[in-house]
């Protein structure tokens, strides 16, 4: 026999592996603590050490045959496994092969989400919500139910097609589904509640089936095997990492489902989770569920049941965001991108929020805009003048404009070439965010003005005026038939309501003379809703020309062609 193992390496190699191949088959036939008092035993009949670290030496080269060359690090020489890219269970949503982890926020029907999912793979469907199924291997379920008992697992088992009656009267479980726990069995994710798991999938691929574990929920799994852990420490994740280990060995699809934080949904997907701010570094594919309606009303129901579905994670998916809605007896339907319902939901979330000079533009862009005018920076100035003392330069507006832009409230609607145009940098339009707001309530509409962009008028009179608030047969829709023009044509002062026009030869009506002072204070002529403004007789204004004239006689014709002028 062996007297020293450095005279005789050959030899102790040679009796090592005999006990290595004893353990490799007896591996499942006794418990942990039986197998080691066995290979302890072995040890000693082939006359090699029998302390701690011989022993776990033999096991772990036990464990490594089981686990396959996957799990051994790559060495100098080795060779890679071409193994095939991403396969998806739930086309770019639920990776095949990975951990994959639903977050949601309670009551959001995440429970009866994966078991409409597993219902209609289960069919065989093709699809879930305009996403395909992948037809390359039929699924075999292991569902772990912590967080409900029997009684629910059997209600939303028959909702869900899943759990059907036989002509003795008993309920079963569609043949998809290989195993079942509920709140009365206590597993956990110990090392007893993973190895459960682990044998269900092996036992599933056996069959030629693709094993695919969904766990309802983390926490409760947690609950049974570590209640005195803090959800908020570190070592948090420790157990979901050791069952996405072995689910990897098994070549299993893992989809936990995990609360949200109270806090998720004002945060991003990766972030979402409750508990440490490692949860989120464990799994491959994050999916959330978030109400769109991010806080309930006042009388803590909520008036939009939407959800968002969103995703996140290592596996290269490219799904834009859904938007989803609940049956109220069972099931799910799609209402498609979300972009435009997020986008309009953070848009009434930050115009609650605007203070100081934000809200003030906002409000002034918001008028304009809900009368369907669009605003240049000019339009906002002159509107700001007639309202406050202190003066606004453009580039405060732009700059103002620019940041409720960033917070989805004003939207560029176009581009306004310069006064005269000679090739100048054109001016943007903007409009507020509420021109798409249905449940907005319109101001009186205003007709276009002459010479603005709302009314392009060509040099002849037969041509139609383009009003983007109105239509050729309604330009004035709410406005009403504007007064007899009553021009003031000499350079006499002029009286109140009489016609006059600016530098430019656009149309001004005079709200109030002051002969004195020779200051007029007139409007545009056009648009009741224009700010009011203060102008010196003969110098900002004049009496009126040829052009106005021909102006008002275009739009006379234009509201009634059978008026003669």
């Amino acid at each position: 026999m062996l007297q020293d193992n450095k005279d005789q390496p050959v030899s102790f190699h040679e009796q090592m592996s005999e006990v290595e191949n004893n353990a490799w088959q007896n591996r499942d036939e006794k418990n942990e603590l039986k197998r080691r008092a066995a290979i302890r035993d072995d040890l000693y009949q082939h006359d090699l050490p029998t302390d701690r670290e011989t022993v776990e030496s033999v096991e772990l080269e036990v464990e490594r045959r089981v686990n396959g060359p996957s799990d051994a690090p790559y060495l100098k020489g080795d060779e890679w496994d071409d193994e095939e890219d991403t396969s998806w269970i739930w086309d770019q949503w639920i990776a095949e092969g990975y951990c994959n982890v639903l977050i949601a926020a309670q009551k959001t029907g995440k429970s009866t989400f994966f078991l409409s999912l597993v219902a209609e793979l289960s069919k065989r469907t093709g699809s879930f919500l305009n996403f395909s199924f992948s037809e390359k291997k039929e699924i075999g379920f292991v569902l772990v139910g912590p967080d409900m008992n029997r009684r629910l697992w059997k209600d939303y088992g028959q909702k869900a097609g899943l759990l059907t009656r036989k002509d003795n009267g008993k309920l079963v479980w569609a043949s998809s589904i290989k195993a079942v726990y509920t709140e009365e069995t206590s597993i956990g994710l110990d090392p007893a509640g993973i190895k459960k798991i682990a044998s269900h999938c092996r036992e599933i691929a056996a069959q030629g089936l693709h094993p695919f574990v969904i766990a309802d929920s983390y926490s409760a799994l947690m609950a049974n095997s570590h209640p005195n852990l803090d959800e908020n420490a570190g070592n948090y994740t420790n157990p979901l990492r050791k069952l996405k280990r072995e689910m990897s060995k098994e070549g299993a699809t893992l989809l936990m489902i995990h609360h949200s934080s109270i806090s998720g949904a004002k945060r991003d997907t990766a972030t979402s989770a409750s508990g440490h701010q490692n949860w989120g570094r464990v799994p491959d594919q994050i999916l959330t569920l978030k109400w769109l309606q991010a806080e309930p009303g006042p009388d803590g129901t909520r008036v939009d049941n939407r959800v968002v579905l969103s995703a996140t994670g290592r596996t290269g998916s490219k799904a834009k965001a859904q938007l989803l809605e609940q049956s109220p007896n069972w099931g799910w339907s799609s209402h498609g991108d979300t972009s435009d319902a997020l986008r309009h939901r953070y848009a009434l979330e930050q115009r609650d929020k605007l203070l100081g000079d934000d809200a003030t533009l906002y409000d002034l862009l918001n008028q304009r805009t809900r009368n369907n005018l669009p605003s240049t920076s000019m339009d906002l100035a002159e509107l700001q003048s007639t309202m406050s003392k202190s003066h606004w330069s453009l580039q405060k507006i732009n700059r103002l404009c620019r940041k409720l832009e960033r917070k989805s409230l004003a939207v560029i609607a176009g581009e306004k070439p310069p006064v005269g145009d000679m090739g100048g940098r054109p001016s943007l339009l903007w409009v507020s965010f509420e021109q798409f707001e249905e449940e907005t309530g319109r101001c009186p509409e205003v007709h276009a003005r002459p010479g603005s962009y709302e009314y392009a008028l060509s040099s002849s009179a037969s041509e139609t005026p383009i009003n983007r608030g109105c239509s050729q047969n309604e330009p004035f829709r709410g406005g009403g038939v504007p007064e007899a023009p009553r021009f003031h044509d000499t350079d006499d002062f002029p009286t109140a309501n009489a016609i006059i026009e600016d530098a430019e030869a656009n149309p001004i009506q005079v709200l109030e003379a002051k002969a004195g002072a020779q200051m007029l204070r007139v409007r545009d002529r056009h648009d009741r809703n224009a700010p009011v403004k203060e102008r010196r007789w003969l110098m900002d204004v004049f009496p009126v020309g040829h052009k106005a004239k021909a102006d008002e006689e275009v739009l006379a014709c234009l509201l009634d062609p059978d008026k003669e002028i």
